[in-house]
């Protein structure tokens, strides 16, 4: 009787990097040329992607991923590296052309001497977050004019009411005569 060794399974990602993968939040390493050199599973979801297939390619991916205020990515790392975090907000067009409003923070990374090595890129998809928050919006602005209306009305009805009401005096008084 022998005993089998177990086969050898493939190198798995480690246990933090696992991790990422059950976050909604997408998560995106830059380097210093701006370069993607680790995309997670959520940011391939967000962008309809792989995400191996976005290493190596830089962070605006060919005009995909756009910044609030025409901002390039380079702009936002030498800020993020000053103020510690930039936050903002980002349109990310997918692969099936779905356009996608992002909450962005991008933070420096930084090695153990302190050397900046490159920009961590957290993004959360708030695309539907603020279509309900327009659609509130329309609601209220509604909710105003129908009170705007009403008031208008019962003043407008108040006139009829004065104006009927001395009708009818003149009306009795014409009679009398």
């Amino acid at each position: 009787m022998t005993k089998e060794s177990p086969k050898k399974q493939p190198p798995e990602k480690s246990l933090p990097l696992r991790a990422l993968d059950f976050l909604n939040d997408g998560v995106m390493i830059a380097d210093l040329q701006g370069k993607i050199i680790y995309a997670d599973a959520a940011m391939g979801r967000m962008l309809g992607v792989n995400p191996g297939k976005v290493i190596e390619q830089p962070v605006e991916l060919d005009g995909r991923f756009q910044f609030q205020g025409g901002l390039s990515f380079g702009d936002i790392a030498k800020a993020s590296e000053k103020e510690d975090v930039w936050v903002g907000e980002a349109t990310c067009i997918s692969d099936d052309n779905h356009a996608l409003l992002l909450d962005v923070r991008v933070s420096p990374l930084n090695d153990s001497n302190g050397g900046h090595i490159g920009s961590m890129i957290v993004a959360r998809d708030v695309t539907r977050e603020r279509s309900l928050e327009k659609q509130v919006l329309q609601s209220q602005q509604m909710e105003l004019v129908e009170n705007l209306s009403i008031g208008i009305a019962h003043e407008f009805k108040n006139l009829l009411t004065v104006i009927m009401a001395y009708a009818s005096l003149l009306q009795d008084q014409m009679a009398g005569q």
